[in-house]
């Protein structure tokens, strides 16, 4: 069964800004988890977009950010929301957007790292929020953190 009318899928895969630290131990180097490479990060959404089950009946529209700065994720989001909010669906189904980042947050609060900076979960609250605004449908979000 369908449970949404639209959906949107955006994938950003961001390394962060911090760099790995390498250590030599007896079983050869080690790199810490800050700073991932940004190959690994795309793999880990492009490996999990594709692999996304569907329940929704209407229009996927699906973005894939790699190492973006915090001003494009910040628009991206607002306007895939805003592209779901003008979604004529059928009936009343509720929309989902599906949120899948694969990198670090911040060690301080957990914000998402970006190249240029973090973006805080009230952060994409707000964007989300005023993108929204005025739809009659509700939008469930799913956050996918790798």
């Amino acid at each position: 069964m369908n449970l949404y009318s639209a959906g949107v899928v955006l994938g950003i895969a961001a390394p962060g800004q911090s760099q790995s630290v390498v250590a030599s131990t007896n079983f050869g180097e080690i790199r810490s988890r800050e700073g991932a490479l940004l190959k690994y990060a795309a793999s880990d959404i492009d490996t999990i977009i594709n692999d996304m089950p569907t329940n929704i009946e209407g229009d996927i529209y699906e973005e894939r950010l790699y190492n973006p700065t915090k001003v494009l994720t910040l628009e991206q989001i607002y306007l895939l929301t805003n592209k779901l909010a003008s979604y004529e669906g059928k009936g009343d189904r509720k929309k989902l957007f599906t949120l899948v980042f694969a990198g670090h947050g911040s060690i301080n609060d957990g914000a998402l790292e970006l190249s240029n900076g973090t973006i805080s979960a009230l952060e994409v609250f707000h964007v989300i929020k005023e993108a929204y605004e005025g739809c009659k449908t509700r939008l469930h979000l799913d956050l996918i953190l790798t």
